[in-house]
């Protein structure tokens, strides 16, 4: 559905680099409100101390949920272009699925980012890494302890001149040890389908669905992603695309499980800011009362 973002941000609050900005996103399914802060080269160049509280309530197929968060951390980074993280967190949910669990997930949470791309907006060459791990541990008596991963890798690839035809990949890969699908909160397990993974595909429908064909989550999550961006004239261009994907219960993916298809075109207006996004996407494979004919996507910048 629609959703709006608005933001305040101060680049240089106390006089040295120090970065705040706090950001309201009013959705049909999203409302939120967090604020970071960032202060460089704490100690040492390159170190930065992070901090973010969160106030977020989701509304979706798969569940309710009702967050409040905080957080503080470690920014190191190697190069320009490689940036590592670290920290600690805390978060109190109440997450009502077919019945009401609260949990306060404590979560060590580590990244490591790495850009090779060319252009942040709307690169042609290169590409971007990014892996994610954290333990959670449940301090509200329920016991849950768990461990998440995930491993996303796009690349990009110029056939013509001046970005005039771009080949662009993504592939993510996420597995959830340490407890059953069940005891895991909700809005923690890995969900695809939609805008962000497999277009043509309904919002988190790529995956387990119970009997209501309502979206259960998994463990464990493979996806792809092909496009071949065009470019007509300077602010205008097109794509097409087929994205895959699926989630697991088990562990680690299970490839002998089909993945579910979307595939599609859309147009691009190319602004200053990035492309403004319109896409269409159609369900390969479409399952009768849960994948609609087509799906719409409208948003600022490249689908990856």
């Amino acid at each position: 559905g629609a959703e709006v973002h608005a933001y305040w941000e101060n680049r240089n609050l106390l006089g040295a680099g120090e970065w705040l900005r706090a950001q309201a996103t009013l959705g049909q399914t999203d409302q939120e409100l967090d604020v970071s802060f960032r202060k460089p080269d704490i100690f040492v160049p390159r170190l930065a101390l992070l901090a973010n509280t969160n106030a977020s309530s989701k509304h979706t197929d798969a569940y309710d949920s009702d967050s409040l968060s905080a957080g503080t951390g470690l920014e190191y980074g190697f190069t320009d272009r490689v940036i590592g993280t670290f920290g600690i967190a805390y978060r109190y949910a109440d997450i009502k699925e077919e019945d009401e669990e609260t949990y306060g997930l404590v979560s060590f949470p580590g990244t490591i980012d790495w850009d090779f791309s060319d252009d942040l907006l709307d690169p042609s060459t290169g590409g971007r890494v990014k892996l994610f791990g954290a333990p959670y541990f449940d301090t509200l008596g329920t016991g849950t302890r768990f461990y998440k991963t995930q491993l996303t890798h796009s690349r990009y690839f110029s056939v013509l001149d001046e970005k005039r035809l771009v080949l662009a990949l993504r592939g993510s890969l996420g597995a959830m040890d340490g407890a059953s699908r069940e005891d895991i909160p909700a809005d923690e397990r890995f969900y695809s389908g939609g805008g962000g993974s497999v277009r043509g595909i309904g919002y988190q429908l790529a995956g387990p669905l119970d009997d209501d064909d309502n979206p259960l989550g998994g463990r464990s999550l493979a996806e792809f992603s092909i496009e071949l961006r065009s470019r007509f004239t300077d602010s205008i261009g097109g794509v097409a695309f087929l994205d895959g994907g699926n989630v697991f219960d088990n562990a680690v993916p299970d490839f002998e499980e089909p993945l579910r298809l979307g595939t599609g075109a859309g147009l691009r207006y190319i602004t200053p800011i990035g492309p403004l996004r319109f896409d269409v996407g159609v369900p390969v494979d479409r399952r009768r009362g849960v994948d609609d004919a087509y799906q719409v996507y409208i948003s600022i910048g490249q689908a990856f």
